[in-house]
């Protein structure tokens, strides 16, 4: 098995930026991932952290012979800083990773009153809201992302989002009965809203390679002995990320208002009433 250094072969250097990173990351320790050449995994158990709370009550009260009242209240709260069961933790021991957390709550109360006669009423109302965000520890404070070919990049791309959702109901019916009749009336209303937001793309992203306005110098001829088209690829995808060249670059505006027109940084927002 022939080795060859690419840069010495091109005659280019490793971008300082990308040899940061890669001197970041711990030294591999797992060689069924990869191509068994040029690159191999690190396997590690990833902290996975979760705090969850759960408090319910639930009361009944007669208040007289003719009416009574009854309630319930649930409020649950989960913080995951380091979410593996998403898939958004840190790529590798000692980076920044990305977490989850929620807030649920949902109530109901109903007051049950006999009108006499026959004749019994129930009102209900019920809550049920809940707010949650996935957020990342990383700051990204050099203001951009980096895609890379060739193996994984150890910076969390993930960027924040989340919702908080609220839904209000309020129900009222009449039963009456009347010798071998009943008689049922009622209706109800629903209140509902969503709140959404989500960061995706406000970070602008560099994806490292080769492409139209940046060509690939590797051919076959450079290569004494010959080498395949999958190895040339391999070899490309790292010589474009280690070399730190830049294929595209894309970023994502959203607007603010109806008139706004796209703004940086203006996260995406999905209101519903």
């Amino acid at each position: 098995m022939a080795t060859v250094n690419l840069f010495n072969l091109t005659g280019f250097a490793p971008d300082p930026a990308i040899r940061s990173l890669v001197e970041s990351t711990p030294a591999p320790n797992d060689s069924s991932v990869g191509d068994g050449r040029n690159t191999a995994g690190y396997r590690f158990n990833s902290p996975d952290d979760t705090d969850s709370r759960w408090f319910v009550f639930r009361g009944d009260y007669v208040m007289n012979p003719r009416h009574s009242v009854t309630g319930s209240f649930h409020h649950f709260r989960l913080d995951a800083p380091n979410s593996v069961f998403s898939d958004i933790d840190a790529v590798f021991p000692g980076r920044p990773g990305a977490g989850q957390g929620s807030r649920r709550t949902l109530a109901s109360f109903g007051l049950t009153s006999s009108l006499g006669h026959g004749a019994v009423n129930e009102a209900r109302f019920g809550f049920q809201g809940y707010r949650a965000w996935f957020a990342n520890s990383e700051t990204f404070p050099d203001g951009y992302r980096l895609s890379f070919s060739g193996f994984d990049n150890p910076v969390r791309n993930f960027l924040d989002q989340g919702r908080d959702v609220r839904n209000l109901e309020l129900s009222d019916s009449l039963t009456w009965v009347k010798g071998a009749h009943t008689v049922k009336v009622g209706g109800g209303v629903r209140w509902t809203q969503v709140n959404s937001f989500n960061d995706a793309g406000l970070v602008p992203t560099y994806a490292l390679g080769f492409g139209v306005g940046n060509l690939d110098p590797l051919v076959p001829g450079l290569f004494s002995g010959g080498i395949s088209s999958d190895e040339l690829s391999t070899a490309a995808a790292l010589l474009g990320t280690l070399g730190g060249f830049v294929d595209e670059a894309y970023q994502t505006f959203n607007v603010v208002s109806r008139t706004s027109g796209f703004v940086d940084g203006a996260t995406e927002r999905r209101i519903l009433n």
